[in-house]
C-alpha cells in the first residue's frame, strides 16, 4: 500500500509530524510543566502516541494529565470560574451548532471560526 504513495507526501508527512512535536514540546515546556523544560520531549512523544491517543479529540481527565506531569488546577464544579468556564463552552457549542461553524480558534489577538 506504501509504494502507491507519492514519496514526496511521505516525506511532507514525516516532516510535518515532526515539525508538529517540536511545537508540543515548545508549548509544553513554555506553558504546562511541573517538572523541569527537559521533560517537555518525552510528553510531547507520550501525547502524540496515536495508539495510546487514537484522535486529537481524545479527553485527557486531570488525573492523566497529573500522570504525564503536566500543570493541572483542579476546580469543582460548585467554584465560580468551573461555572463560568462551562458557561462559556455551552455558549460555544449552542452557537456553532446553530451557525454550523465547524471550530472556533481564540487567542488574547485573535478570534477564528472556521465554517
Amino acid at each position: 500500500m506504501l509504494s502507491r504513495l507519492d514519496p514526496a507526501l511521505l516525506d511532507y508527512c514525516s516532516k510535518t509530524v515532526e515539525s508538529l512535536k517540536k511545537f508540543a514540546e515548545k508549548l509544553l515546556s513554555k506553558y504546562m510543566l511541573e517538572d523541569p523544560p527537559s521533560k517537555a520531549e518525552e510528553i510531547a512523544e507520550q501525547l502524540g502516541d496515536a495508539k495510546r491517543y487514537l484522535s486529537h479529540g481524545v479527553v485527557i481527565d486531570k488525573d492523566e494529565a497529573m500522570k504525564l506531569g503536566l500543570k493541572v488546577e483542579y476546580l469543582p464544579p460548585d467554584d465560580e470560574l468551573w461555572k463560568l468556564v462551562w458557561q462559556l463552552c455551552c455558549l460555544y457549542v449552542t452557537q456553532m451548532k446553530s451557525k454550523n461553524i465547524a471550530k472556533i480558534f481564540e487567542s488574547r489577538r485573535v478570534h477564528i471560526r472556521v465554517s
